[in-house]
């Protein structure tokens, strides 16, 4: 049993969950929507970021030596 504010009844209500709308149970006023995301939905990066190779002469010049 959740509770939630409902700003038409001006009170603390319960809250019903009818098709991915959260509603107030007392009159019926729709205070949100939930979306739920599913792993199709979700887009998975498998490969690694691209690293910027280092020259020998900037390797050289980064500790200092000449």
């Amino acid at each position: 049993m959740v509770h939630g504010w409902c700003s038409h009844c001006l009170n603390f209500c319960r809250l019903a969950l009818d098709g991915g709308f959260i509603s107030c149970s007392t009159c019926g006023k729709v205070l949100g929507q939930v979306s739920v995301k599913t792993a199709s939905n979700m887009k998975r990066n498998t490969r690694f970021k691209r690293s910027k190779r280092v020259t020998r002469r900037q390797r050289q010049t980064c500790f200092g030596r000449s």
